[in-house]
């Protein structure tokens, strides 16, 4: 009696879990599929991003870099050019961490008017899929509602955990092998089939979902336990970790003729083939102390 009272509140927790997260479940999915997509809407959204890109040994890295040096208080030295097809990025864009970015028509080697946040349908699509447009303004309604909405998709995939959890438990208790006799059967067949198949992903999905949401809360306690109370901000304990502080290269002050960066990057390619180029970073050019660096990452293919 006492097995059977249990399963039956099994079943309408399981029920009842599930018709609670559904709605903010469905919006998280729906416009996760878009999130997918993210960097090619990016690129859509700008009328300027419409051109044609080249292989980056066929760029004319030297005449972009002259128009670099024409524009005012852009620094000069510790350049950062990144290679267009970046992040679905069509443009090449050089970047100093003082200076706003400047982008380029890698066919050409013109200089584009960047539209900046003119269009922000990308980011409100990925807004719309962890839930940040419901957050509050944190002038108005502090820092705790500021991450309401964030915070609340969080506690949905816990939800949805617990959903899936309950799930597993009740597939292992029934077996579900019942002949179909009425639709509800059907249904109910066809919705432990998909869910046997797909549960693992989906757990998988969910979990990381949480924990990028919810950690928005935990963050400042975990940072504050780690440093002993030195820190609250998470991000200055992991961030010399993750992006630790490279060592500066002195200028010698003397003029050097340097190798074009088309066949720099050419070589970079022969020695490591397997590795997919992304950046390049310029130290000291046109002096004797010149370095370049070329950053990239190995593709990892599934299949």
């Amino acid at each position: 009696m006492y097995e059977k009272l249990w399963k039956q509140r099994l079943v309408r927790l399981h029920a009842t879990l599930g018709l609670v997260v559904s709605l903010l479940l469905y919006i998280s999915l729906f416009f996760g599929i878009f999130a997918i997509f993210l960097p090619y809407i990016h690129v859509w959204e700008k009328p300027s991003r419409h051109i044609q890109t080249l292989s980056p040994t066929q760029i004319d890295y030297e005449k972009i870099l002259q128009t670099v040096a024409l524009e005012p208080n852009f620094p000069q030295n510790n350049l950062v050019i990144t290679l267009p097809k970046t992040k679905g990025e069509s443009a090449l864009k050089v970047s100093h961490r003082f200076a706003t970015p400047l982008f380029f028509n890698s066919s050409n080697a013109e200089k584009i008017a960047d539209e900046g946040k003119t269009s922000q349908l990308s980011s409100f699509l990925n807004q719309l899929h962890y839930g940040k447009v419901l957050d509050f303004d944190k002038e108005l309604f502090g820092a705790l509602w500021s991450v309401f909405g964030r915070v609340l998709f969080g506690l949905m995939a816990v939800g949805v955990m617990s959903v899936i959890i309950s799930g597993v438990i009740l597939i292992l208790i029934f077996s579900y092998k019942q002949k179909i006799k009425t639709p509800k059967m059907l249904f109910s067949a066809l919705h432990v089939k998909i869910f046997t198949w797909v549960f693992p992903v989906f757990l998988l999905i969910v979990m990381s979902g949480a924990f990028m949401n919810l950690s928005l809360l935990s963050a400042t306690p975990m940072a504050k336990l780690i440093s002993g109370g030195a820190q609250s901000q998470i991000d200055a304990i992991i961030g010399p970790v993750l992006f630790p502080k490279e060592q500066s290269v002195a200028q010698s002050h003397e003029d050097a003729l340097m190798l074009p960066i088309a066949k720099l990057f050419h070589m970079a390619q022969t020695r490591k083939p397997t590795i997919d180029f992304q950046q390049i970073r310029l130290i000291n050019w046109h002096d004797q102390s010149a370095r370049i660096e070329f950053k990239g990452m190995t593709p990892i293919s599934l299949f």
